[in-house]
């Protein structure tokens, strides 16, 4: 059972790298609620694996009363971990994420594990609901309780009566091979979705989009400190609408392709106010009377753009180098 487990463990930390990579991580993000049951999801598959590992120790008291309180602790925990595996599932299982609670609830309710609802019904009859499930009471035999597993009795209205044996060792095992496989299924399919999204994006480079020339474009506006004049000032506003369209045209690109993250939001932002003021600046023509930008902060302005320009076409290779290749 040992190797079982292990097989969930290396499958869900497999998982949790797919989720956690930047761009997948940016579209779970955009909803919140379905991240967070997603997130909530991953630990319960991986505590309850730790919870079959103590179970199976051999460690639980051989006291009655403990061997109880094992049991309807293991048979809760396999009733998690598959409400689990249904919300992982109904999260990343498909390219849409669930935008609502009411999405969120239709997809989970979609995405159930009929080859293990055999366990989840043997538990709702031993422990779960013993005294109204179908119509009928149940029993635990407590002479026949042990680690391995017992009987159950169930009887109706009409007095009918059912003997039922719940193999635990059985169940564990059972809901351990569905759970690894499910694992694997959906590790594969984010790979494969993965793999199908750079390589339809690969043949546009981002880099492209930031070319080094945007710092020759900051240098004809600098010099509008040294030489001012509406030569100097019309060829610095020429500059400027060649940045602006790079920085749009960037936009677009890294927008098209789900990787708008943090470092791209903040540089972006950071490169709003100053090209405002630069746009401003050129359009009224540069004084020292403190009408607009003062003459002598022009350089200090385009210093700030040219390196956050180049900061950006950081990240524009960066992602570039990453869409390179299928890995």
């Amino acid at each position: 059972m040992a190797r079982a487990v292990n097989i969930i463990e290396k499958r869900l930390e497999q998982l949790r790298d797919q989720v956690n990579a930047h761009r997948r991580q940016e579209l779970l993000l955009a909803v919140p609620m379905a991240w967070n049951a997603l997130c909530a999801a991953m630990d319960a598959v991986g505590d309850v694996e730790l919870g079959i590992a103590a179970f199976q120790s051999g460690k639980v008291p051989a006291e009655i009363g403990h061997t109880y309180l094992a049991t309807y602790g293991l048979m809760q925990m396999l009733y998690v971990q598959q409400d689990a595996m249904n919300v992982i599932r109904a999260v990343v299982g498909t390219e849409t994420v669930p935008a609502s609670r009411k999405a969120l609830g239709e997809a989970i309710k979609s995405q159930q594990d009929h080859m293990l609802a055999p366990i989840r019904q043997r538990r709702n009859r031993a422990v779960g609901h013993p005294m109204t499930n179908d119509g009928r009471a149940s029993f635990i035999v407590r002479v026949s309780l042990s680690a391995r597993g017992f009987t159950v009795y169930s009887v109706g209205d009409s007095h009918e009566f059912e003997t039922q044996r719940v193999d635990l060792v059985a169940d564990i095992a059972a809901q351990q091979r569905q759970v690894a496989k499910s694992l694997g299924d959906l590790v594969k399919r984010l790979k494969t979705s993965e793999i199908a999204h750079r390589r339809a994006h690969r043949g546009v480079k981002l880099a492209a989009l930031v070319p080094e020339t945007l710092g020759y474009h900051v240098e004809k506006i600098a010099e509008v400190a040294t030489s001012p004049g509406p030569g100097r000032e019309a060829w610095a506003l020429a500059s400027l609408q060649s940045i602006h369209v790079s920085i749009s045209e960037f936009r677009t690109a890294v927008v098209a392709r789900a990787e708008f993250g943090d470092a791209v939001k903040d540089t972006l932002k950071e490169l709003e106010h100053p090209l405002a003021e630069l746009a401003k600046t050129l359009g009224q023509g540069v004084s020292d009377e403190g009408t607009q930008m003062p003459i002598a902060s022009l350089p200090i302005y385009c210093e700030f753009v040219r390196t956050r320009l180049k900061e950006l076409r950081e990240i524009a290779m960066e992602i570039d180098r990453d869409y390179e290749s299928d890995d």
